[in-house]
């Protein structure tokens, strides 16, 4: 097993979750 490929992933997909949570949160408040 390659553990660095799996962190990466893991991270490159919760950083794409953080961001697109923060645009909900924007969008939300500009409604």
């Amino acid at each position: 097993m390659n553990w660095n490929n799996w962190i990466r992933r893991i991270h490159r997909w919760l950083s794409i979750a953080f961001t697109l949570t923060v645009i909900a949160n924007f969008v939300a408040m500009g409604l």
